[in-house]
């Protein structure tokens, strides 16, 4: 049973902080690479930019973009954008020409706040828009100098207007269009009174906030903790990383499992990480499903006492489920591939549904994941239609006006309460008149393999249409002989196959699910906004073409090893397959060459 709420959940993120600046005026509030500044500091220099930001007509609903590095000037950005009765709007550093211009001419900020060397980004696509840069050199300007003037208090605002908008941050248009979505204060402080329960924080804690930096970043101002900005260059470079968490003694952060598996990577053994984050109480994660080898990995390396919570959440409804990670791996099989997610936040609106018509599934089932109540987002900016193809009537609620989000995911209900996701809709991959769930694959991959991490997708066009496993293996798991873990070494030639996988996944899944062609990474790579695997990024995998055949085969050195028949069958393989016959050995099958029926 959580205990009971430790937050006001009937007033706004802007009452909710001042009244925390004045209970602990002296308190450490906000620290970066430069600067450390109290509460008292930062409500003063947020009461000033926000009278500023008032005069410049924001008020009720009024967006505010914010484009700057993380660092404490843009905490007082946002917390002004609130304080003014405003919302702001997230501009993302690493936004292209395109989508910037893009994003403010759909949300048409009333100002944009921001810092002089990145005044000229939104000049290119915007000559009109008001700039207030922080770092201008103006005592009355910089949020850090702010803290000091004398200025008229801000217009005050209705605190309990909990349908006032707070912010808007953009989807990252993978499927289309980019979506502003728009959050309000109801939404994000109830989800916030949610996460304290499960894990609170106060007084001499130091958050650090860099993955999901927009949403994490006031929570803990609410409860008198210290919220420290990590840099920008640290955010994704997992020594980095680790060592500004070690020096800054941070008590609490949060990773997504792509940026946790390589900060366990870079620091191997089950020590290392023991002494440099010993401060460290509570790590999240979030973001991606968490594998039960990982999770593994990570009680062994983290001290005993650091609490490992699991949480499931989309932009569109905050929090759906949290669970600690410890308590959860003694409720679920030893068979099992994937941690639970953790118990619903709120049971009474989640929902498995028939994803064709949409009535509850049986007990125990899969279905795709629909959530009601006081957690969703107001919708899309501007975009009724979309708005209203995900956000729909709930059925199951009586209140006028109930809504509840389809979040395309899948999930079903363990019979100890546990909500485990086991998969996207529409993630199937058609191939050759079979469906593959990408999920299965990869977790097949990690619980056989000696692979730490992996991302399975597909490529080329026609009939060169295959699957590809993107793998980072995992050194620490075999031994001299290729064993170790219950898990087998596999080797990958320049080519891309491995024999050695196909032999092993053949005992566990479909021969149309093994993938025929292999690329081994260092790490998956990271998206820069969400530090979620990038699947954009990773590159096609080797394919050697059919101009290498006739050049290789008109000199025949490489063929003789197999004999009449089996050369002759090579040769016919690479024919048909559009390969290198010299990369055609007696241990390959047709199958391990990308061939199919």
């Amino acid at each position: 049973m959580l205990p009971t709420t430790v937050l006001d959940t009937s007033t706004d993120l802007a009452s909710l902080f001042q009244r925390q600046a004045q209970a602990t005026p002296d308190a450490v509030a906000l620290e970066d690479a430069h600067v450390t500044l109290t509460y008292g500091e930062v409500d003063h220099a947020t009461s000033a930019l926000a009278a500023r930001l008032q005069a410049l007509g924001v008020g009720r609903d009024g967006l505010v973009g914010v484009l700057m590095e993380r660092s404490s000037d843009y905490v007082i950005a946002c917390l002004a954008a609130l304080r003014a009765g405003g919302a702001f709007l997230v501009l993302e550093m690493a936004y292209p020409h395109t989508l910037l211009g893009g994003v403010l001419a759909d949300a048409q900020p009333r100002v944009v706040l921001t810092h002089q060397l990145l005044a000229s980004r939104i000049r290119e696509v915007d000559e009109k828009i008001p700039l207030i840069l922080l770092d201008a050199g103006d005592a009355e300007d910089t949020p850090c100098e702010l803290h000091r003037c004398n200025r008229t208090q801000p217009a005050g605002q209705d605190h309990r207007d909990l349908d006032r908008l707070a912010f808007v941050s953009y989807s990252s248009g993978t499927t289309g269009k980019p979506k502003g979505i728009a959050n309000s204060h109801g939404a994000a402080v109830r989800s916030y009174g949610l996460r304290f329960r499960l894990s609170d924080v106060g007084p001499g804690d130091k958050v650090a906030c860099n993955v999901f930096f927009v949403w994490e970043m006031i929570r803990p101002l609410l409860r008198g903790a210290a919220v420290f900005c990590v840099p920008d260059e640290a955010s994704y470079d997992p020594v980095s990383l680790v060592a500004v968490l070690s020096e800054r003694r941070v008590t609490e952060t949060l990773m997504t499992p792509t940026l946790l598996a390589a900060v366990l990577a870079r620091h191997p053994g089950d020590t290392v990480l023991k002494e440099k984050l010993r401060d460290l109480k509570t790590l999240w994660l979030n973001g991606e499903v968490v594998t039960v080898d990982l999770a593994k990995r990570a009680i062994r390396a983290f001290p005993e006492y650091t609490r490992l919570l699991n949480c499931y959440s989309v932009s569109e409804t905050h929090e759906i489920a949290c669970g600690d990670i410890k308590a959860m791996l003694h409720q679920i099989p030893a068979e099992a591939i994937v941690c639970p997610v953790g118990r619903p936040l709120l049971p009474e609106c989640t929902y498995l549904l028939d994803e064709h018509n949409l009535q509850p599934v049986e007990a125990g089932q899969s279905g795709e994941l629909f959530i009601g109540g006081g957690l969703l987002a107001r919708g899309y900016l501007s975009l009724p239609e979309q708005t209203a193809k995900v956000f729909l009537p709930d059925p199951f609620n009586a209140s006028a006006g109930a809504k509840m989000y389809r979040t395309g995911d899948r999930a079903r209900l363990l019979p100890s309460g546990l909500l485990e996701i086991t998969g996207r809709v529409g993630s199937m991959i058609k191939l050759r008149g079979y469906t593959i769930q990408p999920g299965a694959v990869e977790s097949a991959i990690v619980k056989h393999l000696a692979v730490r991490n992996c991302a399975v997708v597909v490529h080329g066009e026609g009939l060169e249409r295959q699957l590809v496993a993107y793998v980072v293996p995992d050194s620490e798991d075999t031994d001299s002989q290729g064993r170790g873990g219950g898990r087998t070494r596999m080797v990958v030639d320049e080519h891309g196959y491995s024999p050695t996988a196909r032999r092993v996944l053949a005992a566990h899944l479909a021969h149309y699910m093994i993938p025929p062609v292999w690329v081994e990474l260092d790490e998956l790579p990271t998206h820069t906004v969400s530090g979620k695997a990038d699947l954009k990024r990773l590159h096609p995998p080797p394919r050697p073409r059919s101009s290498s055949i006739s050049k290789r085969s008109s000199h025949g050195a490489t063929l003789g090893q197999f004999g009449l028949n089996t050369g002759t069958i090579a040769r016919v393989w690479a024919a048909a397959l559009g390969i290198d016959p010299a990369s055609v050995t007696e241990e390959h099958s047709f199958f391990d060459l990308g061939g199919h029926s």
